[in-house]
């Protein structure tokens, strides 16, 4: 399953979220625009919200949704995924 992962870090600096990126990349996300992500998983929805919940502070907000096959886009975050990689990520959720 495809899913997006959007974040408002509201408690420090992202940078000072080291684990939180970590996490992502570890998990196989790749950051499309600065608190956004795409990551093909196994896991439901409560399972990676309650996952990437470990690595961001009380009073911040996030939002994991499942997504469908279907997308369009025009750029992403620079020095972010290629549109070939971005398709493949949709193509593997298929």
């Amino acid at each position: 399953m495809l899913y997006l992962i959007s974040y408002d870090l509201k408690a420090k600096p992202e940078a000072e979220y080291v684990n939180l990126g970590a996490y992502l990349r570890n998990a196989g996300a790749v950051k499309i625009l600065y608190s956004e992500w795409l990551l093909v998983s196994k896991l439901g929805a409560v399972a990676l919200r309650d996952a990437i919940t470990q690595h961001i502070a009380p009073n911040d907000k996030l939002w994991v949704m499942q997504l469908t096959s279907t997308a369009a886009w025009t750029g992403v975050l620079d020095g972010g995924p290629s549109s070939s990689t971005l398709k493949a990520m949709f193509e593997k959720a298929a």
